[in-house]
Parts: structure tokens; C-alpha cells; sequence
């Protein structure tokens, strides 16, 4: 799917993911770090990725740009038939390419929300343990 291709381009997923973890990001070693970029990757991919097909056509609006230094902000609109939606990109400069790191949708932004659903399991169980099995029963129901 080309939308998969474009979105590995644009979106930083290793800063996503750091940022989602916070202060539980140096818990981990640089392998779990890096199987964690991964789930959490085909998680987004999962969650959002695979419903774009599904949803009705929008006009994308483009409002503004703010840039300061390495990090930059992107506003749009999405109009639909069933109102307008706000969508900010949050972006940062990375090897002399700007990519996302971060979306947020009617202010809520997609990292702090995921970071404050993981920070309450990682207090309860081992994150990676959850996100392994959340991940093992996602392929399982999708079949082979």
C-alpha cells in the first residue's frame, strides 16, 4: 500500500516512540528500544493506517506553518460532510528532513495520549511483555 511507503518517509516512529515512553525510554536496552519502535510502528499501522481506506473523502486544508529552529508546526483543517477537524503536525528536523513526530487531532495530541495509557502499565507489568502479546494476538486474529 503506498500510503504505508509514504508514511515511513514522513513519520519519525524512533522519536514517536521515544517520546511516548519518556522518562521509561533509558529502561530499556537499545534492542528493546528498537523492537519497541517496531510494534509500536505496526501498532500505529494497525490503529490507523489500515481504516484510511474506509473513511469518507475529506479536503485537506493547509492553515499555516510555525517553524522555530529544528522543530516546526503544521496546522490543516479536514472538512467533511460531518464538520471540520483540526490537525496539527508536529515536526522536527532530522538529517536535513523534516518529519513528524508527533499528530494532533482537535488539540489531543497522539504521543501525549499514548504516553499516558503506557505509563500506567508500565507501573503495573513489563511493558515490553504486553506490547509482545498485544502485538501476537493482533497477527493472530488478522490470520495468515
Amino acid at each position: 500500500m503506498e500510503i504505508r511507503r509514504v508514511t515511513a518517509e514522513l513519520f519519525d516512529f524512533p522519536e514517536m516512540a521515544r517520546r511516548v515512553l519518556g522518562e521509561h525510554w533509558q529502561d530499556g536496552t537499545v534492542q528493546e528500544q528498537a523492537e519497541f519502535v517496531r510494534l509500536f510502528a505496526e501498532m500505529l499501522d494497525r490503529a490507523y493506517l489500515s481504516n484510511l481506506g474506509n473513511m469518507p473523502l475529506s479536503t485537506v486544508v493547509f492553515e499555516g506553518e510555525l517553524v522555530s529552529g529544528a522543530y516546526a508546526r503544521v496546522s490543516s483543517r479536514m472538512l467533511s460532510r460531518r464538520g471540520d477537524t483540526a490537525i496539527e503536525y508536529r515536526l522536527r528536523e532530522n538529517a536535513g528532513r523534516w518529519m513528524v513526530y508527533d499528530v494532533a487531532v482537535d488539540g489531543v495530541g497522539l504521543v501525549s495520549s499514548y504516553r499516558t495509557q503506557f505509563h500506567s502499565v508500565l507501573r503495573n507489568a513489563s511493558f515490553m511483555e504486553r506490547l509482545r502479546k498485544r502485538d501476537a494476538n493482533a497477527k493472530a486474529e488478522q490470520g495468515p
